[in-house]
């Protein structure tokens, strides 16, 4: 009996050290990532070739010159690098280094239209606590090229970059970048992925494109998916600052914002039109109906025509688009000229209005 149980602890033993040889050759060497990869070709039925790859799996491993082509469509990458600590995972700690991705382009392949999405249940958000630890130093994509059909125009992302530690407090979101040639998105913070997801995060917005205003856009963002309160500062061609709160984000959006419109030149968008626009735009609802105050004024020292003050009170009905308009008035600075409006609209230009007006001029 003692021989039978020295003979079956031996070959486990034997058995054991035969399967750690395997799995260190596959994922520890160059040629077991050369056969890795040969299978993977095979198994794919040519769909997928890779020119080269060095390196192994549990240490750096780059791969060049990647192509999947399917009946769904056509995927190239250019260079993928993966760079982690595998030795880190005895200590419960995932440690990456390097993912990074460039020069990658997809182009799908239209297939017959997929049916309309069944209503969704309210959203519940998981509880993350995780039994180890994440560290990411860096994710970088470079150069995306997307293309619906290959008819369509490219959706093109020039950067997207993340940085992250994460471990029992929480998600410490270090870089959030995204860059693309109509402008940059950047954020960063710290996200605690329980209860109602409490955050604090900054952001930074800037457009890029001679097609747009410049604007850079800087937001602060506390509270949780509950209850979060936004600052954002507009600064550029527009300056503007607006405030507020986002009540259940995910299930049945509600907010409460103002906007105070600091500057907005109209020259910005149509060069013809003269005048400096300022005033306070605040507004409360949900996904179903809109209610929203202004009081805004128009100033030109040169053109007086445009020289007019306003005050706003409307409700929209989201789902219908309808536009109850409670009171709409206009006053010239300079001159006694009155317009009162009051009634509703629709999106098919069905109006019932009142309208009233007084010392209306042209020229004013």
């Amino acid at each position: 009996m003692k021989k039978w149980f020295i003979r079956i602890s031996f070959f486990s033993i034997a058995f054991l050290f035969l399967l750690m040889a395997g799995v260190f050759f596959l994922l520890g060497t160059q040629s077991g990532t050369n056969f890795i990869i040969s299978q993977a070709e095979k198994q794919l039925d040519g769909q997928l070739t890779i020119a080269s790859a060095t390196g192994a799996l549990l240490d750096r491993l780059e791969i060049t010159d990647l192509v999947f082509d399917n009946p769904t469509g056509k995927a190239e990458l250019g260079k993928l690098v993966l760079d982690w600590k595998s030795s880190d995972l005895l200590r419960l700690h995932f440690h990456i280094l390097e993912l990074s991705a460039d020069n990658i382009s997809y182009t799908a392949i239209p297939g017959a239209p997929k049916p309309p999405p069944e209503p969704s249940a309210p959203i519940s958000l998981p509880e993350l606590n995780l039994p180890i630890t994440i560290t990411i130093e860096k994710i970088a994509i470079n150069n995306v090229t997307f293309r619906s059909s290959a008819e369509a125009k490219p959706l093109i992302v020039k950067h997207a970059g993340l940085a992250l530690y994460w471990d029992s407090t929480g998600i410490q979101l270090q870089q959030l970048a995204v860059t693309m040639a109509e402008g940059s998105v950047k954020a960063q913070g710290q996200i605690v992925p329980t209860g109602n997801y409490p955050l604090e995060l900054t952001t930074d917005i800037e457009t890029l494109s001679p097609d747009y205003p410049a604007i850079t856009l800087h937001g602060d963002y506390t509270g949780d998916l509950q209850n979060l309160s936004i600052k954002e500062e507009l600064r550029g061609d527009i300056d503007a600052d607006l405030q507020g709160t986002l009540h259940n984000v995910l299930n049945a959006l509600a907010w409460d914002m103002t906007l105070h419109v600091l500057k907005l030149q109209p020259k910005t968008f149509s060069p013809e039109v003269p005048g400096t626009l300022e005033g306070t735009i605040k507004s409360t609802g949900n996904l179903q109906q809109l209610d929203a105050t202004a009081q805004l004024s128009m100033r030109d020292s040169e053109e007086s025509y445009v020289n007019w003050d306003a005050d706003l009170d409307l409700m929209v009905n989201l789902d219908s688009l309808l536009i109850q308009i409670n009171g709409f008035n206009l006053k010239h600075l300079d001159t006694p000229a009155v317009l009162d409006l009051a009634g509703t609209a629709d999106m098919e230009q069905q109006l019932d209005v009142t309208l009233k007006w007084q010392s209306l001029q042209w020229p004013i």
